[in-house]
């Protein structure tokens, strides 16, 4: 989104994942901060996979879960600290209308952390964007793959 807003000649379309233009509670990105810095990343693992996959996909899709939460378990907490601040910092809300490059809008339906109504927002302020729901959580790339792949190839594609 940011580079999208200050460097807009360097991009000839953008794709909005699972993502919004302010996303969370400061208070809510507090507490995980202070919870890393204290116990580390095992302390918010278990809270992070049931927002980013659905209980169904966890259930069927074992290897997936496991494997997501062996990466976030050897994410190093300052760097996982780090995002957090910068994302509970991040606030585009108006911004986003000066959006002027194709763009391509991807919510899961079931998704706590950026929920569908976030992508319809952006989906309104941004001119001409094209948005895609998909059956999914957080990581719609993962969790409904085939159909996200479908939705991104069409777009770059066209």
């Amino acid at each position: 989104m940011s580079l999208a807003m200050r460097e807009p000649e360097r991009l000839s379309k953008i794709v909005l994942c699972n993502t919004a233009p302010q996303i969370g509670l400061a208070e809510v990105w507090n507490a995980r901060i202070k919870t890393v810095c204290q116990n580390g990343m095992a302390a918010v693992v278990d809270d992070v996979l049931e927002r980013w996959f659905t209980p169904s996909f966890r259930a069927k899709s074992p290897a997936a879960n496991e494997s997501t939460r062996n990466m976030l378990l050897n994410t190093p907490a300052s760097g996982y600290v780090a995002n957090c601040a910068a994302v509970r910092d991040y606030d585009a809300r108006d911004a986003i209308a000066k959006i002027q490059l194709p763009t391509l809008i991807i919510s899961g339906t079931f998704d706590p952390v950026t929920p569908p109504q976030a992508g319809r927002f952006m989906a309104e302020k941004i001119q001409g964007a094209v948005y895609k729901e998909l059956p999914a959580a957080h990581l719609s790339n993962i969790e409904a793959a085939a159909a996200f792949t479908s939705e991104l190839s069409g777009f770059l594609k066209a």
